[in-house]
C-alpha cells in the first residue's frame, strides 16, 4: 500500500491579511504497486506532452490542464480521502493551527483509511509546511499502528514534489478538494466532480 500527502492552504489565522481562508488535507491511496508505477509513467508523458517545465501544481495550472490532468488520471484505480479546516468557523482568529490543532482531524483521516492499509509507505510533500510534516512523521506510524493493533502504516517519509509524480497527483487531488469548497470562486465545483469517483470520504473541521 502507498499512500501520498499534500495539505492546500497555510495554518496561519490572519485572514483577509494573507493566510488563507481554508487549510485542506488529503491522502492518495494506491493498493496496487504496479497501478501506481503506470499512474506515474502516465504522469511523466502527460507533463512532456503539455510542456509542463517542472511539475503540475494546481495553483500554477491553467483551468485546461487541470481539467486534462483529472480527467487522465481519473481512468487509474486509485482513492482518496480528506480533511478541510474552515478557519472562518473557528472562535479564536488571532491563533494558528497548531501541532495539537492537527493531530487529531489528521489522525482521525488515517483511522479512517487504516482498514484499507496494511504496511503502509506514506509520502508527504517536503516543501509543506514543517509543524505538519512533524506532527506525521513523529507521531503517526506508532499512535495509528497501536490503536489498531497491527502494522497499518510501515514507514512515513518526504519527498520533493517537482522528484515525484505522485505527489503531483496528491497536489492536484487536493487543489480540487479546496477549490470545491471556495463556491465563491469560477468553476469550484468542475474539478472535483472528475474524481468523485475515487472519493472515500472529505471531512469538514471543525
Amino acid at each position: 500500500m502507498l499512500a501520498y500527502v499534500d495539505e492546500s492552504g497555510c495554518t496561519g489565522m490572519k485572514l483577509g491579511k494573507g493566510s488563507s481562508e481554508l487549510f485542506v488535507v488529503t491522502a492518495v491511496l494506491f493498493e496496487d504497486r504496479t497501478v501506481a508505477s503506470e499512474c506515474h509513467e502516465h504522469i511523466q508523458r502527460l507533463r512532456k506532452k503539455l510542456q509542463i517545465p517542472t511539475e503540475f501544481k494546481f495553483n500554477k495550472c491553467s483551468h485546461d490542464t487541470r481539467l486534462r490532468f483529472l480527467e487522465e488520471i481519473a481512468r487509474f484505480d486509485f482513492a482518496y480521502a480528506g480533511i478541510v479546516f474552515d478557519k472562518r468557523r473557528l472562535e479564536c482568529p488571532g491563533v494558528s493551527i497548531s501541532k495539537p490543532f492537527l493531530r487529531d482531524p489528521v489522525f482521525s483521516l488515517f483511522a479512517r483509511l487504516a482498514p484499507r492499509m496494511v504496511d503502509a509507505t506514506i509520502t508527504i510533500d517536503r516543501t509543506g509546511s514543517s509543524d505538519f510534516r512533524k506532527t506525521l512523521a513523529k507521531e503517526l506510524k506508532d499512535e495509528i499502528n497501536r490503536r489498531f493493533a497491527r502494522s497499518v502504516i510501515k514507514k512515513v517519509k518526504d519527498e520533493q514534489s517537482h522528484k515525484h509524480n505522485l505527489l503531483q497527483l496528491a497536489d492536484m487531488v487536493c487543489g480540487a478538494v479546496n477549490r470545491s469548497h471556495c463556491q465563491q470562486r469560477k468553476n469550484a465545483d468542475d474539478y472535483r466532480k472528475i474524481i468523485m469517483n475515487r472519493e472515500l470520504g472529505i471531512d469538514l473541521c471543525p
